[in-house]
Parts: structure tokens; C-alpha cells; sequence
């Protein structure tokens, strides 16, 4: 297998569209990496310029140690699977398995055992035998799998390849992706918009918007320490609650954060100095799982009237309205609340997050 290196590359379409800006990015030899982000964010066009399918126009691609600006994609040893299967319609499940095989003048022994080989692997070789079109698509995805994977690629490039299926095949799929990667040890890259997939498969998520790198590390940093309201919003469901507050003025050191009257918290002495001005906003996250219902008045807490109630099998989601605006909650079961009842709510103090309002980058206490 091997690592791939990204250094500083850039892609823009027509000169004038930019696609991806300035993405520097390490993915180590057998690790799982998920490319998260909507819709647009340059995802795809990143794995693409990885597998060869797209020019670089700056920075440069390593795959090892070796600069593949300017290979051709089958120069570069890898294998893509993409969102839409590319199953040759006339070909067996077996033909299209062996193809990139053939097209390389393996013998015929050699084809038929590592087709073989890799079928066993993905519960398919019971219907080598069958067309693509007498298959359901999570069949077609296993063959689409087989036949990048049968080429042995140094790394294994994956464009949103379940999204087409039904929410129980996917989580299926998710599986079993999952326990391929784990048996072969391939370094995988693996584009999606899914959350759910990139936070149960990958060991390191790398989430992009508008082209640009927002944050990489593991699902529980992602999601515990997100480094901006972008990704802090992003991940998540339901996505975490944003509310401007601002910093009350103290002659003691000890600032006060509020909503209105409402104090949330007490800032200290682990806020780093200059972080924030007396007076001045802020943004505050909290995740629907991190509030208190029916805090005391004494608490940092500040009322809220429910608006919705949604109750679960095994969790009730709460929209209210509040001071800082509309607030979803994430309660235990069987929690009884009436639309139109008043509450009070309050953040957990050791699981708020704090933002910058000019640039939306965390604040972190420490």
C-alpha cells in the first residue's frame, strides 16, 4: 500500500472557477480517510486530481515519495469506485471484474484466481455468472468494488459509492466497506456528503467547504472540538444550536456570558488572554444533547416556551423558542413536555463551545 500527500494544490476550472483552494493534506499507508462536506465544497474534484482524472493547477500530489503531477491515472496505481457503479452491461459480473486484468495480459490463471479471490471476499462470486442488469444495486456495488479492488492498487479512491441505496443496504454496505479496508489494509479515501458514513467508517475525517480544508482528525475530535461554526454545524444530527450572547463587564476577572439578562456561564482565567473584550459578542454552540431541562432559576439558565415535541422510541426532540433564538433539544425518553408549556433551560458548562463572531473560528478554553 501507501501514503498519499497532498502539498498546497489548488484546482481551478476556465482559470476563473475555484474548485479547491490550497489543500495540504496527509493520509497515511493503510488509513481510512473521509472527504466531508456538502454539495460543491471540491470534494470530488480533490479525488479526482488524486486519481489522474483532473490536471492540478498548483501544488503537488505525492503518492510515497513520488510526485504524480504528471503521471497518467494508470501510471499512478490507483483505483476508483464511483457513485455511479461503470458496469459494462454487456459484460458478466465476471467480465467486469477481470477487465482491468485483461487489460494488463495477465494469464489466464491469474485473472481467473484473483477474480475469484476478490468475489469470495465480497460475497458475489455465487453470480459471476449473471449480467449487471439481472442484479439489485448493492450487487452492482459489490461488482463496482470487485473490479477496483482487483487491480491491487496502492490506494483505493471511493466517490460517494452507496448513496444510491436504500437506507438499510447502505448500512449494510457500510459494513462490510468498513471490514474490506480493515482485511486488505488499502489506504482508502473516501468522498461523501454523509456524516453517518464518515464518521462510522474513517479513521480521520478531512471536512471541506467552498474549497477549502476546514478541519482533520478523528470522528470523536471532529465532533467534540470542532475547529469553526462551519464544522461545528455541519456535524451533527440534529446539528449543534448557534446564538449570538455577548460578554458582561467584571471587576473581578470573572466575565459572565449572556443572553439578554440570562447568564449562561462565568468566563476565568482559562480563557486566553485577549480572546475576548468585556462588552463585545460571541458566538455560543451547544449541542441538543447538552442542555438541562427545567434548571433552576439560579442556574445559568434562561426560559424557553416548547414550540414542538417529537417523541422517539428511544429519545424525545424538543424545538423550543428562547432568548437566543430557536433551540433544539435532544431529551431522554419518555421525557413529557405540552407545546406551549414554559421552561427553563441551561447549557452544560463543560460542553459549550465558543466562536469568534468576525471569523467563526473556535475560542478554545484552557
Amino acid at each position: 500500500m501507501a501514503s498519499v500527500t497532498l502539498r498546497n494544490v489548488t484546482k481551478r476550472y476556465g482559470g476563473a472557477v475555484l474548485a479547491v483552494d490550497n489543500i495540504s493534506l496527509s493520509v497515511a499507508d493503510g488509513e481510512f480517510l473521509a472527504l466531508l462536506g456538502p454539495s460543491g465544497c471540491g470534494k470530488t474534484s480533490t479525488m479526482r486530481m488524486i486519481a489522474g482524472l483532473e490536471d492540478i493547477s498548483e501544488g503537488e500530489i505525492l503518492v510515497d515519495d513520488t510526485i504524480t503531477n504528471n503521471l497518467s491515472s494508470a501510471e499512478r496505481n490507483v483505483a476508483m469506485a464511483f457513485e455511479n457503479y461503470g458496469l459494462y452491461p454487456h459484460k458478466t459480473v465476471f467480465g467486469n471484474i477481470a477487465y482491468p486484468l485483461v487489460v494488463r495480459r495477465r494469464s489466464r490463471r491469474d485473472i481467473e484466481d484473483n477474480v475469484l479471490r476478490v468475489a469470495a471476499m465480497l460475497h458475489i462470486d455465487d453470480v459471476l455468472d449473471r449480467k449487471p442488469a439481472e442484479l439489485s444495486g448493492g450487487f452492482q456495488q459489490r461488482v463496482s468494488l470487485a473490479r477496483a479492488l482487483v487491480r491491487e492498487p496502492s490506494v483505493f479512491l471511493m466517490d460517494e459509492p452507496i448513496s444510491h441505496l436504500d437506507a438499510d443496504l447502505r448500512s449494510v454496505m457500510r459494513g462490510e466497506l468498513k471490514r474490506l479496508q480493515k482485511d486488505n489494509g488499502a489506504t482508502t479515501i473516501y468522498v461523501t456528503h454523509d456524516q453517518l458514513e464518515a464518521m462510522s467508517m474513517a479513521d480521520r475525517i478531512a471536512v471541506m467547504d467552498h474549497g477549502v480544508l476546514q478541519q482533520v482528525g478523528t470522528p470523536l475530535e471532529i465532533f467534540n472540538a470542532p475547529a469553526n461554526e462551519f464544522v461545528a454545524s455541519f456535524i451533527g444530527e440534529p446539528p449543534m444550536n448557534l446564538f449570538t450572547a455577548h460578554v458582561g463587564a467584571s471587576d473581578d476577572g470573572r466575565s459572565p456570558v449572556l443572553i439578554g439578562e440570562h447568564e449562561l456561564l462565568v468566563l476565568d482565567d482559562r480563557l486566553r488572554a485577549g480572546a475576548l473584550a468585556d462588552g463585545g459578542a460571541i458566538r455560543v454552540g451547544v449541542r441538543p444533547k447538552d442542555f438541562v431541562l427545567n434548571a433552576s432559576a439560579s442556574d445559568a439558565s434562561m426560559p424557553a416556551e416548547v414550540r414542538v415535541a417529537e417523541a422517539l422510541i428511544d429519545r424525545v426532540l424538543a424545538t423550543l423558542d428562547s432568548p437566543a433564538g430557536r433551540l433544539r433539544l435532544e431529551l431522554p425518553a419518555g421525557t413529557n413536555l405540552r407545546e406551549g408549556e414554559r421552561v427553563r433551560v441551561a447549557p452544560r458548562a463543560d460542553r459549550i463551545h465558543l466562536f469568534d463572531p468576525e471569523t467563526g473560528k473556535a475560542i478554545r478554553l484552557v
